[in-house]
C-alpha cells in the first residue's frame, strides 16, 4: 500500500525561490524518509500534487480533492502572494481552498504548512486559523547565491523528513492497529497448541515415516504471526534449508531426542518424550511452522511442574523458552520472506493456585489467575521491542502471582541471562 504526500503550490511567485525550489526539496525529503521506512516493496511513500497521473480530461477540482482525502500527509505552500488594502497578507487563494478541505478530511496533525519569509512577511501575517500552527519556514529570495540556495534547501529538507516521517509513521501505526491478523484456531484442549488432526505424519529427516502426537498437559506458548508473504508463501522445502540460526526448533528442556519434518498443516519439530505401543512418537515441547497461515507456533509443556502436590511455575526455564523463541521464530520469518508486521502472542494456562518460589525464607507467591496472556502487534519487531514485549508480558505474569513489576534495567539484565542460558 502506497502513502502518498499531496503538494499543494502555487504558481503566483517565483518558480525558482518557491514552486521549483519545493518540489525539489519535498521530492527529496520523501525519498529519504521511504529509504528509512520503506523496507518492504508493498509500502512505498510517494509524492502527488494536482492531476498528476489522472487520465484523461479530468475533473481537475474534484480529483485534488479526492486526492487530498486519500493522502497520508498535506504539504502547501501558504507564502503570501500580496495584501489587501488594509495590509493583511494574502495566500494563494486555491492553496486555502485545498488546505481547508484539508483540515476536514485530515485534520491539523497530518497537515505541514510552509513560509517562505524572504518577501516581508512572517507567521503572524497568516491568517489566524493557521498562524498559531507550526509552520515550517524558509527564507530564500532570487538574489541567493547558488551557496545559499543549496544551504536553504538542505535546511528545509531535514525539517520536512523529519515532519513526513513523523506523519507517515503515525498514519501507518493507526492502520495497522485497525487491521487484525489472524491466526489458526487453538486446540479445544489447550489454548497453547495449533488445531490438527493428532497423531501427526510427517517424514523425518532419515527419509522415514513418524507419527507424534502432543501430551495432554498444561502449557506455555508463544506464536508470531506476519501480516503477510511480499513474494508469496515459502515453499514448505525452505523450512528444511534454514541456516541452524534462523531454524524452528522446539523449546528446550523436555525429550532426549528430536525429530522434525513436513506434514499436513506445515512442518513440526518436536523432542520425543516417550512412545504409544504403535510406535507413535509422544511429545511435551513442539514447533510448527503453519502453512495456513505462515505464523511460526512454539509449545511448551514443562512449564509447569508438580512438587508436593502443588504446581509450580519453573519461571528460570520459562523466560529462557520465551526469549530464545522470540530470536529463533523471528529470524525464521525473516530468513522465509515474512512481512515486518507481525502478531505475537504469549500465554501460559494452568496456573490457577500455582505458586511461585520467590527465595528460600520467603512465602510461596500463588496465582490469582487461570492463564496469562499477551497479544501485540506492530509494524516492526527489532531486539527493543521484541525487550519490551517480553517484559510487558513478564511482568503481567508476576502481576497474576501478586508480585511486583520487574524495573526496564532489572528485566533487561535478567532477560539477558536467561536468554543466554
Amino acid at each position: 500500500m502506497n502513502d502518498t504526500v499531496f503538494w499543494s503550490w502555487q504558481n503566483d511567485l517565483p518558480p525558482k525561490t518557491n514552486r521549483s525550489f519545493l518540489r525539489e526539496a519535498i521530492a527529496i525529503a520523501v525519498d529519504r524518509v521511504s529509504a528509512e521506512l520503506d523496507v518492504e516493496d508493498v509500502e512505498r511513500v510517494e509524492l502527488d500534487h494536482d492531476t498528476k497521473a489522472s487520465p484523461g480530461m479530468a475533473d481537475i477540482s474534484q480529483t485534488i480533492l479526492n486526492k487530498i482525502a486519500k493522502a497520508a500527509v498535506m504539504i502547501a505552500d501558504v507564502t503570501p502572494i500580496g495584501r489587501t488594502a488594509a495590509g493583511k497578507a494574502i495566500p494563494n487563494p486555491n492553496v486555502m481552498v485545498e488546505l481547508g478541505y484539508a483540515l476536514h478530511a485530515l485534520g491539523f496533525e497530518r497537515i505541514i504548512a510552509i513560509l517562505n519569509t524572504a518577501g516581508g512577511h512572517s507567521v503572524e501575517a497568516l491568517p489566524f486559523d493557521i498562524r498559531h500552527r507550526r509552520i515550517l519556514t524558509y527564507e530564500l529570495s532570487d538574489a541567493a547565491t547558488k551557496d545559499q540556495f543549496k544551504a536553504v534547501r538542505e535546511n528545509l529538507v531535514k525539517q520536512l523528513t523529519f515532519a513526513i516521517q513523523l506523519n507517515i509513521k503515525d498514519v501507518r501505526d493507526t492502520r495497522s492497529a485497525a487491521t487484525p491478523i489472524m491466526g489458526v484456531k487453538s486446540d479445544s484442549k489447550s489454548a497453547g497448541l495449533w488445531n490438527a488432526d493428532w497423531p501427526a505424519t510427517h517424514s523425518d529427516g532419515f527419509g522415514e515415516v513418524a507419527r507424534v502426537r502432543p501430551h495432554e498437559l498444561s502449557r506455555a506458548w508463544l506464536r508470531i504471526i506476519p501480516d503477510n508473504y511480499p513474494n508469496g508463501r515459502p515453499a514448505i522445502t525452505q523450512l528444511d534449508q534454514l541456516s541452524d540460526s534462523a531454524r524452528l526448533w522446539a523449546p528446550y528442556g523436555a525429550g532426549n531426542g528430536g525429530n522434525f519434518g513436513s506434514c499436513a498443516f506445515g512442518y513440526v519439530t518436536y523432542w520425543v518424550a516417550g512412545k504409544d505401543e504403535d510406535g507413535t512418537c509422544k511429545a511435551r515441547n513442539l514447533a510448527a511452522f503453519l502453512e495456513e497461515t505462515g505464523e511460526v507456533w512454539m509449545s511448551d509443556g514443562v512449564a509447569l511442574t508438580e512438587h508436593q502436590n502443588r504446581t509450580q511455575v519453573s519461571y528460570a526455564h520459562l523466560l529462557s523458552s520465551w526469549a530464545r523463541g522470540m530470536d529463533q521464530g523471528m529470524a525464521c520469518l525473516d530468513a522465509l520472506g515474512a512481512s515486518k508486521r507481525r502478531r505475537v502472542v504469549m500465554g501460559i494456562e494452568g496456573i490457577a493456585d500455582a505458586v511461585w518460589h520467590i527465595q528460600s525464607g520467603y512465602p510461596l507467591a500463588r496465582s490469582r489467575k487461570p492463564d496469562m496472556v499477551i497479544d501485540e502487534t506492530d509494524r516492526e519487531w527489532p531486539p527493543e521491542r521484541r525487550l519490551r514485549f517480553l517484559r510487558n508480558g513478564w511482568n503481567k505474569l508476576r502481576d497474576a502471582f501478586s508480585m511486583e513489576p520487574m524495573s526496564d534495567e532489572d528485566f533487561a539484565r535478567y532477560h539477558e541471562v536467561r536468554r543466554r542460558s
